[in-house]
């Protein structure tokens, strides 16, 4: 996870990218674990006593409310580790091949509604933001889930469903009219045989969520922190920071998925936190311009 906050002048827009299951959590309270609300020209390995004046965090952030925040968090901290690990392992198990319970009960969809398409020959360590690149002017994505490397398999593999089966369609036209690259190397596209239905009924929600409010708060990591205590299992593409005028922030975290991820964080932040921050979809960078 990219830990690094935003310092910048107003109006500055800055990119993040990171894969956040795959990186190790880290625990507040060490010496070398940086402070939700620090500023980002503090070094992550500088040692911060939040105890001391409002210097150290951002000066229009409760510091009472933060050092109340972050105590919270260090409850949870050594069963959090503990459960991703368990959630990584049922994760890479669930997909070799063969059908999930879940999948399972969406095979009788007919093949012209099946918003699914599976992509392999992929680098062993592919990154999500890898392939979100190749998915511009399809359609909003439901779902990007990557299967790594096993000793019999020594590429990467993804499935990918969007909204509409029409994006898929157009995925697997493209794809028979000119070579995918992905890292000098050419990925194959085929229909995927565990069928994604149509996500219907949701206008204006995407897997991206813009999120405003004081920086101590609009901010990835502290954001993180506060879902993974409510047992949430994520990846992200891109988180995107920008300072507005006022002076707070606005963060634009671009999911790997719109289910069970965006519209999951979406409801915890506007139903929990909606008296520090607020929260709206925004729009997904692979819908056509």
């Amino acid at each position: 996870m990219d830990k690094h906050h935003v310092a910048a002048p107003i109006c500055k827009t800055t990119t993040s990218t990171m894969n956040q299951n795959e990186t190790s959590i880290s625990t507040f309270g060490s010496e070398s674990a940086p402070t939700p609300g620090v500023p980002t020209d503090t070094p992550p390995s500088s040692t911060m006593d939040i105890s001391q004046s409002g210097s150290t965090i951002h000066e229009d952030c409760d510091i009472k409310e933060v050092i109340e925040f972050i105590r919270t968090m260090v409850i949870c901290e050594r069963q959090e580790d503990r459960d991703l690990v368990e959630r990584r392992a049922l994760r890479d198990s669930a997909y070799q091949g063969a059908h999930t319970a879940r999948r399972e009960a969406a095979r009788h969809i007919e093949p012209s509604k099946n918003c699914a398409v599976f992509i392999t020959n992929l680098a062993p360590d592919v990154q999500p933001w890898e392939i979100f690149d190749q998915l511009k002017n399809l359609d909003k994505v439901n779902f990007l889930s990557i299967m790594r490397p096993k000793k019999d398999r020594p590429n990467s593999a993804a499935s990918v469903g969007f909204f509409t089966p029409e994006a898929a369609r157009v995925m697997l036209w493209r794809t028979k009219q000119s070579s995918l690259m992905i890292r000098g190397q050419e990925a194959l596209v085929r229909v995927d045989e565990n069928c994604c239905p149509p996500r219907e009924g949701l206008l204006g929600h995407t897997r991206v969520l813009i999120v405003e409010g004081k920086s101590c708060w609009a901010c990835e990591s502290a954001l993180a922190h506060y879902l993974r205590l409510s047992g949430m299992y994520w990846q992200t593409d891109r988180c995107i920071t920008t300072v507005l005028e006022d002076g707070s922030h606005q963060l634009e975290w671009r999911f790997c998925a719109y289910r069970h991820q965006a519209e999951k964080a979406y409801n915890i932040i506007k139903n929990e936190l909606s008296d520090l921050v607020t929260v709206t979809f925004g729009r997904d960078p692979c819908v056509v311009e």
